[in-house]
């Protein structure tokens, strides 16, 4: 078996030094690809996120990865896991983005209150926006502060607004923009528009915590019948090892590790879509 895995082993090596050159342009090929990837994948996010974060995290997860296989001496255990190095950054852009636009819902009622302020005391629309920007920190203060850029050099204000309608496609914000077009296009009353759409975020707030009210005791269920098997077999471990050793020393007991495994994945899955309420 050895001559026969040393004799494939040449012939890899053979064939590796015949085809150098075409090895070494898949190879760059590769690389660009990756790095066109990572380009994408900064740019698509509204978050600040630079392509080095990304880098460094898909970095870390190969050496978490490499380690995890030279313990287990299993190669096999690097290569199941190796797709997730490049899924995984993605999935953690998606999460930013998501947490992005949340900070961004949370303060969009402090901005229609001081639009709604500064336009009734007198201000335009503009100006009123600059001063929110000038002062406020948050998402919603940079998305404004980049708005109001566009329109410094040249871009109209109503292109400005529908491209932030794109760029956080939150849908509180996205009939606040439609509605500052409208109003813009037809020189309707935007301090009663904002007003109204203000007076609509609070009563969604507020359907929304009666909402997690409601199915908070269905989540708490979720998580302690999630976290029960796993308690229970800590426990049975720590009072007595030698019972569920066959569980991680026979082929048999790791099946049942992994069929448990599934059913908990499905089981935290059904809850949570039967506890979510769109």
């Amino acid at each position: 078996m050895k001559i026969i895995v040393s004799i494939f082993m040449f012939a890899a090596a053979a064939l590796a030094v015949y085809h150098k050159g075409k090895i070494a342009s898949v190879i760059s090929n590769a690389v660009k690809t990756y790095r066109g990837s990572v380009n994408t994948l900064v740019r698509k996010s509204v978050a600040e996120i630079k392509g080095n974060e990304i880098k460094k995290i898909q970095i870390v997860l190969f050496a978490v990865f490499m380690a995890l296989s030279l313990i287990m001496q299993n190669v096999f255990v690097l290569i199941l896991f190796l797709p997730a190095v490049y899924f995984l950054p993605k999935y953690y852009v998606s999460y930013k983005h998501k947490k992005y636009c949340i900070e961004y819902r949370k303060n969009l009622p402090a901005f229609l209150e001081s639009m709604i302020s500064g336009m009734k005391s007198g201000l335009s629309l503009a100006s009123a926006m600059s001063a929110f920007a000038a002062r406020d920190k948050s998402p919603v203060g940079r998305e404004i502060k980049a708005v109001l850029s566009g329109t410094q050099l040249g871009i109209s204000m109503a292109e400005s607004l529908s491209a932030l309608a794109l760029k956080v496609p939150v849908r509180e914000n996205v009939i606040m923009l439609t509605a500052l077009e409208t109003a813009l296009e037809t020189g309707g009353n935007v301090s009663e528009i904002l007003g109204g759409i203000l007076e609509t975020i609070r009563k969604r707030d507020e359907a929304d915590r009666e909402i997690k009210a409601l199915t908070s005791q269905g989540v708490m269920s979720g998580i302690t019948v999630g976290l029960l098997p796993v308690l229970l077999i800590g426990a049975i471990t720590f009072i007595d090892p030698s019972f569920t050793e066959p569980l991680f020393n026979t082929k048999a007991g790791m099946l049942i590790l992994c069929t448990a495994v599934l059913m908990e994945a499905a089981g935290a899955f059904f809850i949570s879509r039967i506890v979510r309420i769109e």
